[in-house]
């Protein structure tokens, strides 16, 4: 699902789900925000099994009460269903939450798809050439590409 998509929400809040998405997403979703300001949306399948980075991220945290605010921003999600054509509504709250308007983007991820408003991908979402170099080359980016995965 690895792309980026630009689409028009209308005005009921409704999305088509991106064609090349619909069968890895299924008939249902859970959306739920994210911490870069635009809100994710896995297969429910997916997310009822706890796969997501997000629960997984929830698992490692430690139990203080920073760290379960954290926990509660990322996990509480609303289950939504697909429509016949393919749509699904967002929720007013994850709608204002992530500044959706009119003109979004839909932006693949290994376990679902990141749907951003336009005006906050473009001054937020893709990193410039700059800024890449600049992580490709810090010690952070060295530790985070020489360990081991578990």
């Amino acid at each position: 699902m690895l792309s980026e998509i630009h689409l028009t929400m209308d005005a009921k809040r409704r999305i088509s789900i991106p064609t090349r998405y619909r069968r890895e997403i299924g008939k249902s979703v859970v959306i739920t925000r994210h911490l870069d300001g635009c809100i994710s949306v896995y297969p429910f399948s997916l997310w009822e099994k706890g796969m997501t980075q997000a629960q997984k991220l929830n698992k490692r945290l430690s139990i203080n009460e920073k760290h379960r605010k954290i926990s509660r921003f990322l996990t509480v999600g609303d289950h939504v269903d697909v429509d016949s054509s393919g749509r699904i509504v967002i929720p007013d709250h994850l709608a204002n939450f992530a500044e959706l308007r009119e003109t979004i983007v839909c932006v693949g991820t290994e376990e679902g798809f990141q749907i951003w408003s336009s005006e906050r991908w473009e001054r937020d979402g893709m990193p410039t050439m700059d800024e890449v170099r600049a992580l490709a080359e810090s010690d952070e980016f060295q530790r985070l590409t020489d360990e081991p995965e578990a």
